[in-house]
């Protein structure tokens, strides 16, 4: 089963994001991109991020996608 990161719609503000934590972040060629960071304060699990161009993704983008969410919900 394939789980949805973040909604479609806030993909590029969930990339932003990881620009702005420090990520190196590398587009894909589906629309989708890769966050990288050595920074030791992150989990080590956090470290590699990989999200589809239909908004799927690897463990690390899915729970940080729930913590983006979350911070969306607030503001």
């Amino acid at each position: 089963m394939v789980k949805t990161v973040v909604k479609s719609k806030h993909l590029l503000a969930f990339k932003l994001w990881f620009l702005n934590m420090n990520y190196v972040v590398n587009d894909l060629a589906d629309g989708g991109f890769t966050a990288k960071i050595k920074a030791k304060e992150f989990k080590k699990q956090h470290r590699y991020v990989l999200v589809s161009g239909d908004a799927t993704g690897n463990k690390a983008a899915y729970e940080l996608g729930k913590e983006f969410e979350e911070h969306l919900k607030v503001a």
